[in-house]
């Protein structure tokens, strides 16, 4: 009972409900804002949906912890990075509005 107490307390409201994910099609991820390297198999994108948790920001972008909610990085497209760490993403990707309201 105190888990589900906890878990209901915590998405009482719309803004602790609906939670950042990357919303755009064809976004990368890196090990460093500067890109110099993908963090998984060269042009491995991001699914539209995915939630993130963003740490930081430098220039146009974001550091993040990805939840591969839609299990985009098992078994044969395993992404160790994503999957122990924080990563980069292009910051104009992570919205709140998704799907989107308008």
């Amino acid at each position: 009972m105190a888990y589900l107490d906890t878990f209901f307390k915590a998405i009482t409201d719309e803004e602790s409900f609906y939670r950042p994910v990357v919303a755009k099609n064809d976004v990368r991820v890196y090990v460093d804002a500067a890109r110099t390297r993908e963090a998984c198999k060269p042009n491995d994108l991001v699914r539209p949906g995915t939630p993130v948790n963003e740490l930081q920001r430098s220039g146009s972008m974001s550091q993040v912890v990805i939840l591969d909610a839609n299990w985009r990085w098992t078994s044969d497209q395993r992404c160790q990075t994503v999957q122990t760490g924080p990563v980069w993403v292009q910051s104009d990707a992570i919205t709140k509005d998704y799907p989107s309201k308008n």
